[in-house]
């Protein structure tokens, strides 16, 4: 069942707007990791301290 919620005229607009996914966005590298992008616990509470100066 497809959007069970929702009226039926409203999913068949939705079904119909859908569009098959491109293989080539599966093969892209995702980027930085986000672990490597969390901010070490010592620094944010520098940050915190800084901020309420």
């Amino acid at each position: 069942m497809f959007a069970g919620d929702v009226q039926r005229a409203t999913t068949d607009l939705m079904w119909a707007g859908q569009r098959p996914s491109d293989v080539r966005t599966l093969q892209e590298p995702s980027g930085a990791s986000h672990i490597a992008m969390i901010v070490q616990p010592a620094a944010t509470a520098d940050l915190i301290r800084r901020a309420t100066l």
